[in-house]
């Protein structure tokens, strides 16, 4: 069933070209009609706000007709809530790349990660089955990075990024590189917001974010009582297995996205 909306107003900043709720469709309610396509697999679960998208990893996403590279919009502004199932590899969540590191938002071997032009700046870490808001300002000079309204300035200045790629929500079909999990909230602006704009969209939601990963903590408690419950006094828990902690990457190129 779809959840209530518990946002405090419907109403987006100034500047939105495109505004994705994912509440079983991928229509556009900034006004503008820049309505998507929901290609493969289309699949809606339970968001933040009413339903997200569910990606699966292999082949689906949203094609939108939105032309958002330095030549169509110099500065630009993308946010997005999402819960990551899996973080390995490449999953291109927010993409318009045709090759040369355009601009793009991905969760990158545990990091959320942009498209430089240069390569892939991944300043934050992504956390698994948790949401969390991730919003990027492409600006000609600069490239600013939000998770969770903290806010990361990439040390170098963004170069090439033109595109012929119109964006993509949740993947590229030509890199075949696929986001694993739910985007909620998709908002797409033709400027760069300021810090506290962006803050204030992150608030909206907030709530609801934080309710979902203490019941989430909740459930893994259960379960973890329920499998020490199952096992003799006598024996010991099995040892995890090791999980070699990824690198923190500040600029990494390779294959473009």
């Amino acid at each position: 069933s779809q959840q209530a909306r518990c946002q405090t107003s419907d109403a987006p900043q100034s500047g939105a070209l495109a505004i994705y709720r994912a509440d079983g469709d991928a229509l556009d309610s900034s006004g503008h009609d820049n309505y998507g396509e929901y290609l493969g697999t289309a699949r809606y679960a339970p968001g933040l706000a009413g339903e997200a998208f569910d990606f699966d990893g292999e082949e689906s996403y949203v094609a939108t007709p939105l032309r958002v590279s330095p030549d169509d919009v110099s500065d630009t502004t993308w946010t997005v809530w999402a819960r990551p199932r899996r973080n390995d590899s490449r999953r291109l969540l927010l993409e318009a790349d045709d090759a040369g590191f355009d601009r793009f938002i991905t969760i990158e071997n545990g990091f959320g990660g942009i498209g430089t032009g240069r390569g892939i700046w991944c300043p934050a870490e992504a956390k698994l089955d948790a949401w969390q808001h991730l919003a990027v300002v492409f600006a000609r000079g600069s490239i600013r990075f939000y998770v969770n309204g903290q806010e990361y300035m990439c040390p170098d200045a963004p170069v090439g990024q033109e595109s012929q790629t119109k964006l993509r929500i949740g993947g590229s079909p030509l890199w075949k590189q696929f986001f694993d999990g739910l985007a909620d909230e998709v908002e797409i602006y033709d400027r760069a917001l300021g810090a506290d704009e962006i803050k204030a969209i992150y608030e909206k939601l907030r709530p609801a974010a934080e309710s979902s990963r203490q019941e989430c903590a909740g459930s893994a408690r259960v379960e973890n009582n329920a499998i020490a419950a199952e096992r003799p006094a006598d024996q010991p828990p099995a040892a995890p297995d090791a999980q070699p902690t990824p690198p923190k990457s500040e600029l990494s190129t390779g294959d473009s996205a």
